[in-house]
């Protein structure tokens, strides 16, 4: 398994994460670009070039990526997840609320999931689906002022503003940075 390609991939691959960390996402892509022409079946390097493509404001090139490491991994949620993170912030809310459910199936609490799941319910204006993800969400992790936040706007969306001054006095509490 440790061929000189899949080495060399593995090399390219921890450099682009440095990359994506210092947000030189056109770097990061052309060192993953490079490990996949080593070793076309890095699933990591798919997953990686895909979150650098949607941050770069390609969100197809990205949904090709993502697409292909799901098809290498199809048990590990976090690309289900990356992939419904994307269609979610490109407006296709119904397939993100399709990959969220199954990340849930692997990860059933899984914190990013409920999470983007919430926000593609409230952007279909299906406000009490959005409070049953976030209230889910808080009693697995009662001080996540995301959450809180979230909940108090679905909450004002849906006419409950009594609920939602509540939630985003909560939201405010667990503020880490005020």
């Amino acid at each position: 398994l440790d061929t000189p390609n899949n080495v060399q991939a593995g090399s390219l691959i921890s450099k682009a994460k440095i990359y994506i960390e210092k947000n030189n996402f056109p770097m990061a892509v052309r060192h993953l670009n490079e490990a996949l022409k080593k070793s076309p079946r890095q699933a990591e390097a798919y997953l990686l070039r895909g979150e650098a493509l949607d941050r770069m404001g390609f969100p197809m090139k990205a949904l090709q990526d993502l697409n292909k490491y799901v098809e290498l991994r199809p048990q590990d949620p976090e690309g289900f997840i990356q992939r419904a993170d994307t269609n979610n912030f490109n407006s296709d809310h119904k397939a993100a609320i399709e990959d969220y459910n199954r990340a849930l199936r692997i990860l059933p609490n899984s914190r990013a999931a409920l999470l983007g799941r919430g926000l593609a319910f409230t952007a279909m204006e299906n406000y009490e689906m959005a409070i049953q993800d976030y209230s889910r969400l808080l009693l697995r992790y009662p001080r996540d002022h995301e959450a809180w936040a979230n909940l108090g706007m679905a909450y004002h969306l849906s006419g409950n503003n009594q609920s939602a001054i509540e939630s985003l006095l909560k939201a405010l509490e667990f503020e880490p940075d005020r």
